[in-house]
């Protein structure tokens, strides 16, 4: 069971974010506040979590500083930021300084379970639409010229891919197709060749900003 803390100035947002979280079973929140200096009074008085999920522009402490904050005093707490800003410096400072995810409020609630459970399992996450954002100002300012990229799976892969982004296991993936593991392992390893990816963090990325994933 993942533990998540939300904190939003907009209720609205809070509410939808948490409504999103908890659809899923290895889900559970356990609070929400409307701002950073709330959420760091919820962490004085005990409360325990896994990740922070929490918007940048709020009333009072923003999330570059709340960031800073839990990294400081709660160091094995992740902190994920969820915006709507395209500031690539300020994108680039809360980064640096202990955030381990930024993504955009219009995620996909697919992507935002991927993200949780990539953060919450010591790796760090952009959202797909920030890594492409980023990737089009780097072509725009000529630092590299990109080859387009078009991918070519049958309807077995496709089916496969769809079980992975949901974070399931080569062996749950048999059980369900009734597949052996061997086939899966087989299927993933010529997904990742495809895609031309090192590991499934960055099949799943990449298959998102193809379009491979909805």
């Amino acid at each position: 069971m993942i533990n998540l803390l939300i904190a939003d100035d907009h209720a609205v947002v809070r509410h939808g974010v948490k409504l999103i979280l908890e659809s899923k079973s290895s889900f559970n929140v356990i609070g929400e506040v409307g701002s950073g200096e709330d959420l760091l009074d919820l962490l004085a008085e005990g409360v325990q979590a896994d990740i922070i999920l929490t918007d940048y522009m709020m009333p009072g402490m923003n999330g570059n500083e709340l960031t800073k904050a839990i990294v400081d005093k709660y160091p094995g707490m992740k902190v994920i930021i969820l915006s709507m800003l395209e500031d690539q410096a300020l994108i680039t400072d809360v980064l640096n300084n202990g955030a381990s995810g930024f993504l955009f409020k219009a995620i996909k609630p697919l992507e935002l379970f991927f993200a949780v459970e990539h953060v919450y399992n010591g790796e760090r996450y952009m959202s797909s639409a920030l890594t492409e954002l980023l990737l089009k100002r780097t072509i725009t300012m000529g630092a590299f010229k990109a080859p387009e990229q078009e991918y070519h799976l049958n309807s077995r892969e496709t089916e496969i891919l769809e079980l992975i982004s949901e974070g399931l296991s080569n062996k749950e993936i048999s059980d369900k197709l009734f597949l052996s593991k061997r086939t899966v392992e087989g299927h993933r390893m010529s997904l990742m060749t495809k895609v031309g990816s090192k590991n499934t963090a960055a099949l799943v990325k990449s298959a998102m900003r193809s379009g491979l994933l909805s």
